[in-house]
């Protein structure tokens, strides 16, 4: 076996085994799952009491809100924070359906607070401190941690203020070594190439 074939052989053996690799971190392991801590009903008392209550992520995942449904009766609000809080959805003048952009949560709490305005009614899933009045919270875990469902109360027990669904869009998986493998690998390829190319 020729130098230039030994040198072949061992670039391949490199890049199958970084494109197994990177395989396996982008697989189904790899996935994020939405879970509960504590009952799927949560007052504001009881979240004051216990802060760590609510809807979770096991790890770092690209999520996104869609309004379902909302009390266009009075103002009801859904905002979503990681750096700043930002107004996604207002009760009476949302459209169902209407989606926002996928927001980078987790892993713990998801970030997200449902207020009425101007009543002093809120419900935060992350920050008890600003979770206030009668409001209450009920979450429902769809797809098996895809999914989940969030019906705010402000106290009169219908659980249809504001109504909205999360959605998981893809887990936030940093590049592995393997990948910096098979970056290797193909540079490597590419000088073989150069060098075959100056001796012809």
């Amino acid at each position: 076996m020729t130098s230039f074939s030994r040198r072949i052989g061992a670039l391949a053996t490199a890049l199958a085994l970084g494109l197994g690799a990177a395989t396996l971190a982008a697989g189904p392991s790899a996935a994020a799952t939405l879970g509960l801590t504590g009952p799927a009903t949560v007052t504001a008392a009881e979240k004051r009491a216990d802060p760590s209550l609510g809807l979770t992520l096991d790890k770092a995942a690209l999520v996104t809100f869609t309004f379902l449904s909302g009390d266009t009766s009075q103002v009801n609000k859904l905002a979503a924070t990681t750096s700043g809080w930002s107004k996604l959805f207002w009760s009476t003048r949302a459209a169902a359906g209407t989606t926002s952009e996928a927001i980078l949560m987790g892993p713990g709490l998801l970030q997200f607070t449902l207020n009425t305005r101007g009543a002093g009614i809120g419900f935060s899933n992350s920050n008890a401190h600003i979770t206030r009045g009668t409001s209450a919270v009920l979450y429902e875990i769809l797809g098996g941690g895809s999914s989940a469902i969030v019906r705010y109360d402000n106290g009169g027990g219908s659980f249809d203020e504001l109504v909205a669904r999360i959605d998981l869009v893809a887990a936030a998986v940093p590049l592995p070594a393997a990948g910096w493998l098979l970056l290797g690998g193909f540079g490597g390829l590419g000088l073989i190439a150069a060098r075959r190319r100056r001796a012809a």
